[in-house]
Formats: structure tokens, C-alpha cells, sequence
């Protein structure tokens, strides 16, 4: 929930100023950092549910979990990609936007028409003892295009990002390494929020998702 608080402030703030300075990928950056925070969106339902009734979301829809936490992927990602794109490979746009596109198509289809075979969905017993968490279920095809599209965010966006500060000096290249760093931390964050089960751990996790919010602001503010 605090993720979601964070994130809305944030890419509400972002867009603000976007539209204030007319600054085109600021106003993508503050879209997307929104639509990341809502990822986050089925286990703020299901907490949600637990203060309010005491037990979990209920097995007959159980879907909408699944679908509320995941199915901003490939929008997000897509910005994320039009803000490399534009930044580090302008000539090359249109062909990252297109695989890009159909490589997050590809994952949300496999979303929406097979959630229960996308995701593991083991319920707390007993009920509301814990927030729902659910995992990739590897091997399935849906996890295979979400490993694509993390990586070539990694890729693209962050060695991209780093390999562009290296060309640059003074403002530029520090905006650069912003960038390298919000565009590491968020993959990384998505992966181990993926892998770590709710704990100790969890939480600090989620922190670098907000954090890496931040960085983004830093290196696209004009």
C-alpha cells in the first residue's frame, strides 16, 4: 500500500512538472511510475480485505488478484523503453518500441487468458493469517516474455544509460547515471519481490522501487 501512496505522489508530482515545463519524458516517466506502483495493487487488495473481514480473497475470484498486480507490466515497460529509446538510440525507436510491444502482448495475453497457469496462487491457512504472494510459475511462456522485457530493460535502458555518462561530462553524465541507476533498481526490485517470500527481507526490497522513482526524476528534470 505504501508503494502504491508513494508511487501516485511521486508520478503525480512528475506529471505536474511535466506539463509545467513541457518536458515529454518527464510526463512518460510520471505515467510509468505510477502504473509501476499499481503492480502492487492485488496485495493492497487482499490487505485491504483482511483489516475489513478478517480473511483473504476469496478462491472464485482470485483472478482479479492476479490480474490487478500484473496486467500494468507491459505498459510501464513501454514507457520505460520509449524514455530509452528516445535518450540513447532515437534512429533505432520504432523497431525497440515494436518488439518491445509484442513481447509485452504476448505476456499479458498469457495473463489474462491463463492466470492460474502464469502464477502460483497459494492461499494462507488460515485465512488472513497472511497477505496472498504469489510467484512465476517458471517454465510457463509468460515468464519467459517477462524475463525478456526485464532484461532488455537492464540492457537497453541501463548498460544503455551507462555507456551514454561515459560519452558525457558534467550535468549530462550525472543525469545519465541517475537514469542507469533507476533503470538497475527496478528490474532487480521486481525480481527479488518475485523470489523473497514475505518477510524481514521483503519490505526493503519494495523500498527500491520508490527510490529508484526518484532517481528517475533526477535524470530526466530538465
Amino acid at each position: 500500500m505504501g508503494i502504491i501512496v508513494s508511487s501516485i505522489f511521486i508520478g503525480g508530482y512528475i506529471l505536474y512538472r511535466a506539463f509545467k515545463l513541457e518536458a515529454k519524458l518527464l510526463k512518460y516517466a510520471g505515467a510509468m511510475i505510477i502504473l509501476i506502483g499499481l503492480l502492487w495493487s492485488g496485495p493492497t487488495m487482499d490487505f485491504t480485505k483482511i483489516l475489513l473481514t478478517g480473511t483473504n480473497i476469496p478462491e472464485n475470484i482470485k483472478a482479479l488478484y492476479i490480474y490487478s498486480s500484473y496486467i500494468f507490466v507491459g505498459p510501464a515497460i513501454f514507457l520505460a523503453l520509449n524514455i530509452g529509446a528516445e535518450l540513447i538510440a532515437p534512429s533505432k525507436k520504432k523497431l525497440i518500441l515494436i518488439f518491445i510491444a509484442i513481447t509485452a502482448v504476448i505476456f499479458e495475453a498469457g495473463l489474462l487468458f491463463f492466470p492460474y497457469l502464469s502464477y502460483s496462487f497459494p492461499e494462507p491457512h488460515p485465512t488472513g493469517e497472511n497477505i496472498i504472494d504469489t510467484s512465476l510459475n517458471f517454465g510457463f511462456f509468460t515468464f519467459y516474455a517477462l524475463a525478456i522485457i526485464l532484461l532488455t530493460v537492464v540492457i537497453f535502458n541501463g548498460i544503455g544509460a551507462i555507456l551514454k555518462a561515459r560519452e558525457s561530462t558534467g550535468i549530462l553524465k550525472r543525469k545519465f547515471f541517475y537514469l542507469a541507476i533507476a533503470f538497475f533498481l527496478f528490474p532487480l526490485a521486481a525480481v527479488f519481490d518475485t523470489l523473497i517470500p514475505p518477510g524481514f527481507f521483503l519490505p526493503f526490497i519494495r523500498i527500491l522501487v520508490i527510490v529508484s522513482a526518484i532517481f528517475l526524476y533526477l535524470g530526466l528534470k530538465p
